[in-house]
């Protein structure tokens, strides 16, 4: 039977993201906004990385997961500009009624390397480690 591992995944709001942390280090994180929608409240994820220390051991789709989940426990809809997080909820369906279409109200509202990214509709953020399914 494989070990369960260490590795556990917090929302630190005050840094405003999600992590993936291993004995005390942050080795992922999926980086969130506020947005306030005239439909309710909404959580604007628009970047996700996991160190290349600790790629494909499934710890992007556990960090992905853990923050989607969080956010629908919040009663807010996820908006995925990230477009790891956007490819990760086209594979898991069962989170689509939680999920608001990226706008460019959204766009705006985050930083400017986020907004390349997801306009080139890239699998992964540039410059970030590869999350694992």
């Amino acid at each position: 039977m494989p070990e369960e591992s260490p590795i556990t995944v917090r929302n630190a709001p005050g840094r405003r993201r999600y992590e993936l942390v291993d004995g005390g280090e942050v080795v992922g994180s999926a980086h969130y906004r506020a947005f306030g929608a005239r439909s309710g409240p909404q959580r604007i994820v628009f970047h996700t990385e996991v160190a290349s220390s600790h790629e494909g051991r499934g710890l992007g789709s556990r960090l992905a997961r853990h923050a989607v989940e969080d956010i629908i426990d919040a009663g807010m809809k996820v908006v995925p500009v990230c477009p790891y997080l956007k490819k990760w909820l086209g594979r898991h369906p069962e989170y689509a009624d939680f999920v608001a279409p990226v706008r460019p109200e959204h766009l705006e509202a985050v930083p400017e390397q986020a907004r390349a990214a997801a306009q080139e509709g890239a699998g992964e953020d540039p410059g970030a480690g590869r999350p694992a399914e």
